[in-house]
């Protein structure tokens, strides 16, 4: 019998294989149940001994296994790292939901193969235990109902069928998507998470940060749970805050590296290299994010650098996203009625009939509906306006704005029939003005409106309601330079059309649907703006 010194000093060796295998699967099992409740922390420590996370990745991370958020939506600056935390984060949901459903896709099918899957894959494959499932070609399968799926962003049918109590969608380059498919994940997805660089002015993506302060990192109310907006700036990066290096090299600026100082293109020694080596492999680092912060396009600076929505560009685009904030901010129930403007949708097209109300200060409602014949559509304007702001049509009390272009003019006609005071707007007809330079009534509608949101212009702001939808419509519309003194301009077109020679895409294919919304607001300032004691020489003289 051995003394107790020899049993002490033997019992720890004593633990055998299986023991170990036993402890680390209860381990792992506590620590899936962990993040199945809203910590993933301790189940990616045991998968992935010794990764290093920023703490913007943590943050992604965080907000995807939190069970009020349903939706996260991460904008940031180049290499900053979001790929990484999206991966993790797939493999993380897969292994912790036994019946989970995820669809990857990006901006092509090839991008979402070659890179966004390609990162899943590789964590995946470090995974140090039990990695459920069989990695494909497209995708990593446990069974027909567990999955990670890379899908063509072309195919509507690709997005279909993939309703369960866990499916994710993931989304990367998520601004080159197309608005139905930010549809078909609010009716598909339980959790949803977009990643870009924030380069576009428009867009579903861009919809999704808030008017205000949407630059910052922040949780907002969403129509199902809340949803979380990550902003990444290059300057917050670990590799960026620490100095480190991805090159030997002295980078913009200089660098001092424990007291000696090392100027721009000077060599760095291999001791003191070692010295500013990357904390997070693959990360942007300090040189490299330097020379994308000096560079002379602030559109690189802003989008690329530091994770923001570029502001405007004047050459294209006719409504600067910079101007919405402040007209969100001006809107109030206070906003006065004095006039509408009405934009008719068939009822077969799926697109919205959209009334608009407001005066001369700004809008302060759009009224929706949808599957309605002209009669119908003409007792709904008139109950609506009566019912919500004690307005009679029928009596002339107001001016009614309506697009008598196609569908509109049965509803249009119809509507003076009952006495309502009806201002025909035709978009192909001749501008009222020369200002402008506008190629047709239409593109100068939205310019005369355009000059009355520009602060430049106006002190005083014209107010709009913040509807996502509206917001994003206004601001999607392109100038189209037309005639050879490049003044001219003409809109992009909302639908394509038989013999159009439009190469650009259209506001529909742009939008996912039609301008329903600021056409209606479009015809409501036209109402609001132009004086009584002029509308009917204008009519004569063929302006509508």
């Amino acid at each position: 019998m051995g003394t107790g010194a020899e049993a002490m000093a033997t019992g720890p060796a004593e633990i055998t294989a299986a023991e170990q295998q036993r402890a680390v699967k209860i381990a792992g099992t506590y620590a899936a149940l962990e993040a199945s409740e809203g910590n993933p922390f301790h189940y990616i420590e045991l998968q992935w001994p010794g990764v290093v996370l920023d703490e913007f990745q943590r943050d992604i991370l965080a907000s995807l296994f939190d069970p009020t958020i349903r939706e996260v939506y991460v904008k940031g600056n180049t290499s900053c790292g979001k790929g990484g935390a999206v991966a993790i984060a797939v493999c993380v949901y897969f292994a912790v939901y036994p019946q989970s459903k995820i669809v990857l896709t990006s901006a092509t099918y090839h991008h979402a193969r070659s890179v966004l899957f390609a990162e899943v894959g590789k964590w995946w494959q470090r995974m140090q235990y039990a990695a459920p499932g069989k990695l494909l070609a497209g995708g990593i399968h446990d069974g027909a109902q567990h999955y990670i799926d890379v899908v063509n962003p072309d195919s509507d049918e690709a997005f279909s069928g993939r309703h369960g109590r866990s499916t994710l969608f993931v989304f990367d380059e998520a601004t080159a998507l197309p608005d139905t498919r930010y549809k078909l994940a609010d009716t598909q997805a339980t959790k949803f998470i977009a990643v870009a660089n924030p380069r576009t002015l428009g867009g579903a993506f861009r919809s999704a940060f808030p008017v205000s302060a949407m630059d910052e990192t922040q949780t907002v109310v969403a129509p199902i749970g809340r949803r979380r907006c990550i902003t990444v700036d290059g300057a917050d990066c670990m590799n960026v805050k620490k100095r480190r290096l991805e090159n030997p090299v002295g980078p913009i600026g200089g660098i001092e590296i424990d007291g000696t100082q090392y100027d721009q293109g000077e060599t760095i020694p291999p001791e003191q290299y070692e010295k500013v080596q990357p904390i997070i492999p693959g990360q942007v680092c300090y040189d490299t994010w330097k020379a994308i912060v000096s560079d002379s396009s602030e559109f690189v600076r802003e989008v690329f650098g530091h994770g923001r929505f570029p502001t405007e560009d004047p050459e294209t685009q006719l409504v600067q996203p910079s101007w919405m904030a402040r007209a969100v901010d001006a809107w109030s129930e206070g906003v006065g009625v004095v006039g509408f403007g009405l934009d008719v949708a068939a009822s077969q097209s799926g697109d919205a009939t959209v009334l608009a109300a407001g005066c001369e200060d700004g809008v302060r409602h759009v009224h929706v509906r949808r599957e309605a014949d002209t009669m119908q559509t003409v007792a709904w304007v008139i109950a609506t306006v009566e019912k919500r702001y004690g307005i009679d049509l029928t009596a002339g009390e107001a001016t009614v704005a309506v697009d008598m272009d196609g569908l509109g003019k049965g509803v249009g006609d119809r509507l003076a029939e009952q006495g309502v005071r009806v201002m025909e707007m035709r978009g192909n007809a001749t501008p009222s003005e020369e200002r402008h330079r506008c190629q047709n009534r239409r593109t100068e509608m939205y310019a005369q409106l355009a000059d009355r949101l520009d602060p430049a212009q106006h002190g005083e702001a014209f107010a709009l309601p913040d509807d996502r939808e509206l917001l994003d419509e206004l601001v999607a519309h392109e100038k189209l330079w037309r005639g050879s003194d490049g003044l001219k301009f003409g809109l992009q077109p909302k639908d394509r059309r038989p013999g159009q020679t439009f190469n650009g895409r259209t506001l529909r294919e742009k939008l996912g649907r039609s301008p329903d919304k600021s056409d209606a607001v479009a015809y409501l300032f036209q109402a609001v703006r132009t004086p009584l004691s002029t509308m009917s020489a204008w009519v004569e003289a063929g302006a509508f």
